[in-house]
């Protein structure tokens, strides 16, 4: 099996499932689907979020706050549970215009 870097898709939409177990009772939830080369390893990464905020990246098995790196499967496609939580009561009532990197592939939100 080879790893390489590879160009990625990102599309984004409503998280319509329960929680993860991993995840919090965030405020904000977006299924974010990723896809490209089989086993390739993807650095997803946000910008633009506002103080008092995170923004994290779930998975069944764990939460990354602001950056993860993946493997896709052999599909190509992996689902992630995209967070943005709101941590402080002083922090502003919206996270900012986040913007979500993958290899040079931007979804802003």
């Amino acid at each position: 099996m080879s790893w390489f870097l590879a160009v990625v898709a990102l599309t984004i939409g409503p998280w319509m499932g329960g929680n993860l177990r991993t995840a919090s009772s965030s405020v904000m939830k977006y299924r974010l689907d990723v896809a490209g080369k089989p086993y390739a390893v993807v650095h997803l990464r946000t910008s633009g979020v506002r103080e008092g905020w995170i923004a994290a990246f779930c998975t069944p098995k764990a939460c990354a706050p602001t950056s993860v790196e993946a493997v896709l499967p052999a599909s190509g496609h992996a689902v992630f549970q995209f967070e943005l939580i709101r941590e402080a009561e002083s922090a502003a009532k919206t996270p900012g215009a986040v913007t979500i990197d993958a290899e040079g592939t931007t979804l802003h939100l």
